[in-house]
This record gives C-alpha cells, structure tokens and sequence, in this order.
C-alpha cells in the first residue's frame, strides 16, 4: 500500500518537476511533506488547563444568570478569576462581577481589603493644545507610512510572480530541449 501511494506521489506534477532528484528522493520528499501535513497540527497544541470543582462553582453561578449569588471560600474566586475563558473575559463582563463578589465575600468574612484608589474620568486628562507637537505634512519628506508598506508589498509581490514566471519559462525551455534531443539521434 505504501509503494503505490508513493507512485501516486510521482504523479503529481510538483513532483515531478524536481529538477536533479531521482525518483526515491522525490517519493521520500513527498511522503516526508505529507507527514508534516498530518503532524503539523498536533505540534504545539496548548494544553487545556481543568479549574478546580471549586472554581466551577463559582463559574456556574456566574452563567446561570450573570451573577454571583452564593457564597464562596475566598480561594474559590480567585480560581474562578484566574479559570475565566478568555473569550469570556474579553466579550462579558464575568471577570468583573467574579472580582466584586470576592470583595463582597472578604468584607462579610472579616478580611481588611485595602481601599481602592480613585480615579479621575479620562475626559478630565485631556492634553492641552499647545501640549501637543505640531506635525507639519507640507513637507516632501512626509510620506504616508501606510502608503511605504503597500507599495513596498506590491513590489514583494509583483517580484516574486515575475521570479516564478521566469522559472517557469526556463523549466518549459529545458524539457523542449531534452525533448528535441530524444526525438532526433545525431547521425555522424
């Protein structure tokens, strides 16, 4: 079975137009790519880290109607904090309301939170006018960056097709030459 998978492989056309390998090591080259097909993802697959009963808990209060209703050890919600998914944690607001009730929770146990400290609305930070340098965009020599990076893109692109045509050029030149060869034997 793996003797004809790996004649099929000879079939394909990147295969086969490997210029100066023998066909083991064209067979071996692709066998090895289709391996690291199939391997590639389970290379650096994250491993799952499980929250504790505890933590769960807490969670599952959470989900039920986006508040945390009961009562917890302390040690419960910080689990529970550090367990939050993170798409959890960027799209709902479960880290904030986990975090209020381990306040709330350390206030009824006794345990001396220390006082938050204010502060201030941001509209009330707003730089000055004249705090903020003057950017002059007359001048030659403002060119925008975002217009640099695509036109530098372009070139990276438009290059490498060119590369590839002009490979391909030489590739089709070289098999009508050895092709011409076959089909007329010199006579001497």
């Amino acid at each position: 079975m793996l003797k004809e998978t790996c004649r099929s492989f000879d079939a394909l056309p990147a295969v086969r137009s490997l210029p100066g390998k023998s066909a083991s090591s064209r067979r071996r080259l692709a066998v090895a790519g289709v391996m690291l097909a199939v391997l590639a993802p389970w290379i650096n697959v994250p491993v799952a880290t499980a929250a504790s009963p505890c933590a769960k808990q807490v969670l599952s209060d959470w989900y039920a109607d986006g508040r945390v209703d009961d009562s917890y050890p302390l040690t419960c919600y910080d689990e529970a904090l550090d367990a939050v998914p993170s798409d959890i944690r960027d799209y709902t607001d479960a880290h904030d309301v986990i975090a209020r009730a381990l306040q709330e929770a350390a206030r009824q146990f006794g345990v001396i939170t220390p006082p938050s400290t204010p502060r201030p609305p941001s509209g009330t930070l707003r730089p000055k006018p004249q705090d903020a340098p003057v950017v002059s965009t007359a001048a030659s020599s403002s060119i925008p960056v975002p217009l640099v990076v695509l036109a530098s893109s372009a070139f990276v692109l438009l290059g490498s097709g060119a590369l590839g045509h002009v490979m391909r050029r030489r590739r089709d030149a070289e098999i009508d030459r050895s092709d011409a060869g076959r089909a007329s034997p010199d006579v001497g």
